[in-house]
């Protein structure tokens, strides 16, 4: 990003990206998504962005200070993870992964008024649910 806010005339206007997650689409059986550079879409998204401190650039590592799913209620932690944008997942601690996993699921069942699955594949090692309840 430094060096697209450093060229002349600037090639983005600030050294902030925003990355849109979107469940698969029904039609086509793709998941879409966009990377925005510079900035954010406010057609994107409702109410006001927060931004996070980052802890470490390599890997991108921020503190979660809690867990919310669209009920609102926050689930506190309080732990570095790891954000890999290039991929669909984020590293949190063991330490914490079960209870995570059990709130998550819990406020995202509440919220659908059904239960939602949150499924661990050992051959892969990654926790998986449909994004339909997103």
């Amino acid at each position: 990003m430094n060096q697209l806010t450093k060229l002349e005339p600037k090639v983005v206007r600030e050294n902030t990206f925003s990355l849109y997650l979107k469940p698969k689409t029904p039609s086509t059986g793709i998941y879409e998504g966009e990377l925005l550079l510079g900035g954010g879409d406010p057609k994107l998204y409702e109410g006001e962005l927060s931004y996070v401190p980052v802890e470490a650039q390599a890997p991108w590592t921020v503190k979660l200070k809690g867990v919310e799913i669209v009920t609102g209620q926050i689930t506190p932690y309080n732990e570095r993870i790891f954000l890999d944008t290039g991929t669909n997942f984020i590293v949190f601690p063991i330490s914490q992964i079960n209870k995570l996993i059990d709130d998550i699921a819990k406020q995202a069942s509440d919220n659908a008024k059904e239960k939602v699955e949150i499924i661990y594949h050992e051959s892969v090692k990654r926790w998986t649910y449909d994004c339909t309840y997103r």
